[in-house]
């Protein structure tokens, strides 16, 4: 069995991210350590936490109103954080906008209360999130995470 060596690009991680077509998106890394961003949903800003461990992009349902995004619920479980399993909500034809910069058409996202994260980001004194954005949406291109910066690189699917 052999291993296979790759050099290092000799560009700045942003050099060669962007010269492979990577857009980069600043993060805003709380105290906590996790990154969150700005998103437009249907047009009206959100404040979104990255969380490439989530399999969907998620809203809280206090907020879904405010985007006037239509609600749709089944009655098959879902899974969710900590395992919980509940009814499965979701919300499709969204148009999400990260950092003003990158346009997701036609987007379902799923509905579950978030109100344990806030709850924790209130005790630290930080800003509320009104969604996650998960793997589903990072999988439509590929996407890099650069914690040191914090910065993430996506590439859109053409």
């Amino acid at each position: 069995m052999s291993t296979a060596v790759h050099a290092l690009p000799s560009l700045p991680l942003i050099g060669y991210l962007q010269a492979l077509g990577y857009v980069p998106l600043p993060l805003r890394r709380y105290t906590t350590g996790h990154c969150t961003l700005p998103v437009l949903v249907n047009q009206v800003p959100a404040h979104f936490l990255l969380d490439p461990g989530s399999s969907h992009t998620l809203l809280d349902p206090s907020k879904i109103s405010q985007f006037g995004s239509p609600l749709q619920v089944s009655t098959h479980p879902g899974t969710g954080v900590g395992g919980s399993v509940a009814d499965t909500a979701w919300s499709a034809g969204n148009e999400l906008v990260l950092h003003g910069q990158l346009v997701f058409d036609d987007q379902t996202v799923y509905v579950l209360s978030l109100e344990h994260v806030n709850t924790a980001f209130r005790q630290h004194q930080l800003p509320e999130i009104d969604g996650v954005i998960g793997a589903d949406l990072l999988g439509k291109g590929a996407a890099v995470v650069d914690y040191a910066t914090p910065t993430l690189y996506l590439q859109p699917n053409n």
